[in-house]
């Protein structure tokens, strides 16, 4: 197959965010990416906002003709908010970014534009980066599968070094090229062109919000194409004053965890299998919400 080369300075890139009560780093997110080259325009999906922020939101657009804003819809999901972003896109490429990280490297489009510089790779993700500068382990992820998903929510992983977690190790990182393969995407950062999303038929909707990054990852591999990890494209985590970890969000990973190995695993929508599924599962959300209980009640310093 003959490979195509992109003329990389001239190409513009459509950043798509997702906005759902972020307070003021939603401002600093776009803020930040205003700044960077090749940016097409930032399209934001507002699924929910408080009254303040929501009347900052509308000063923000009509002063900065490179945000276009999509309202008035109410909280959809973060799929069909993708979705309905991509729909609107201008650009050949587009950049799903999770508003509370931001973008300092003001080539960043340039080095993800690059990575899929061939026919080898279709979509990319990028380095991921916490407030204290540590690399986050969401950035480099497996495929879920059954096994995984027990590996996980019992940490056979503790037992032995054999089993895998759903997140790679990090310590490989430092010797990887600027461009290697992964086997997963992150929703933090999603880069790809909207013509290669729009044939794999963008986000699954059923998925309200977690768990839609592995689906489009799986859609991926099934169409035999390669997912790229990005080192030198770095993503921050933005300091946010409400450090809150929401219980709410693990419902619904929970039920994605469902749909998705259902539907990529057939054998588990048996009565017997998925009962024993959706066991491990419920075991896994009350772990998580017990884990999410002691870190919000945890001692804070005043310092």
């Amino acid at each position: 197959m003959q490979e195509f080369t992109i003329k990389t300075e001239f190409s513009k890139v459509d950043i798509i965010i997702v906005s759902y009560y972020d307070g003021d780093i939603l401002f600093q997110c776009i803020n930040n990416l205003l700044l960077l080259k090749n940016l097409g325009q930032i399209i934001l999906v507002n699924n929910g906002n408080s009254l303040v922020d929501e009347v900052r939101i509308h000063q923000i657009v009509e002063s900065n003709s490179k945000i276009t804003l999509l309202s008035g819809h109410g909280d959809v999901g973060f799929a069909k908010a993708c979705n309905m972003g991509s729909n609107i896109a201008n650009e050949a490429f587009i950049f799903f970014l999770n508003p509370n990280y931001a973008i300092s490297d003001i080539n960043i489009l340039h080095k993800l534009i690059d990575s899929l510089d061939s026919n080898q790779y279709k979509a990319a993700t990028c380095l991921v980066l916490g407030r204290d500068n540590t690399i986050q382990a969401n950035c480099r992820r497996n495929l879920l599968t059954p096994l995984i998903l027990i590996n996980e929510t019992l940490k056979l992983y503790n037992l032995c070094g054999k089993f895998k977690r759903l997140n790679l190790s990090l310590d490989e990182i430092e010797n990887l090229p600027n461009i290697s393969e992964l086997p997963a995407l992150s929703s933090i950062a999603i880069f790809t062109t909207k013509e290669y999303f729009e044939q794999i038929k963008g986000f699954d909707e059923s998925y309200f919000l977690g768990v839609e990054d592995l689906d489009i990852s799986m859609r991926i591999k099934i169409n035999g194409d390669k997912i790229a990890f990005v080192k030198n494209a770095v993503v921050k985590h933005l300091p946010n004053n409400n450090d809150k970890h929401n219980e709410l969000s693990e419902v619904y990973k929970a039920r994605g965890n469902i749909i998705y190995i259902q539907k990529f695993f057939p054998k588990f929508n048996n009565v017997i299998l998925g009962s024993c599924l959706k066991i491990l599962i419920g075991l896994r959300y009350m772990l998580n919400v017990y884990a999410i209980r002691r870190y919000n009640n945890r001692p804070t310093s005043n310092k």
